[in-house]
């Protein structure tokens, strides 16, 4: 979620607005280090996500980027009760490192992909039918993941409906 805590801390980097690095304190044990490097990806496209939704969530964004960045507030949303639940879990002492790792599994290729894709719409300023392109080229490049492929999809679907939705009105 970005908050820092007593044995990992987060640098931005310099040059790259809005990317930082998850920093894990030395005297940690090495196992649980390695297995915290591990989720770091997932904590990394979250953050790049969140800022993406922040930034393109007005209209001056193009009418497609704010369909994008309502649909990802909604992955957000799950993504949100995911942590909570695992928040509650490690409160009741039920959770362990490893667990969490097994849990946030699933999260971890969606977020990548979109990460990707985000990644690139915000550094090539893509507008309009470009950002459902590369949507649907990456949902493409995914043919493998069906969970990533289906969910890529589905926002080209909820961007194109919401799109439609918002010119239908304009007439």
């Amino acid at each position: 979620m970005g908050i820092e805590g007593w044995y990992i801390s987060i640098k931005r980097v310099r040059g790259k607005e809005g990317r930082v690095i998850f920093q894990i304190d030395p005297s940690m044990d090495l196992a649980l280090q390695e297995l915290t490097q591990r989720i770091f990806p997932l904590c990394e496209n979250y953050l790049l996500i969140s800022q993406f939704v922040e930034a393109k969530s007005q209209f001056k964004s193009g009418l497609v980027n704010h369909a994008f960045a309502a649909a990802l507030r909604a992955l957000l949303l799950d993504y949100q009760a995911m942590v909570a639940q695992l928040e509650h879990q490690f409160r009741i002492g039920r959770l362990s490192v490893q667990g969490l790792w097994f849990y946030c599994q699933p999260m971890m290729g969606s977020l990548h992909a979109l990460g990707i894709v985000i990644e690139k719409v915000s550094s090539d300023n893509l507008f309009g039918s470009a950002t459902l392109n590369l949507l649907q080229s990456q949902a493409k490049a995914m043919a493998g993941d069906n969970a990533v492929r289906s969910l890529q999809a589905n926002f080209v679907y909820h961007i194109c409906h919401n799109f439609w939705g918002i010119n239908k009105s304009l007439k």
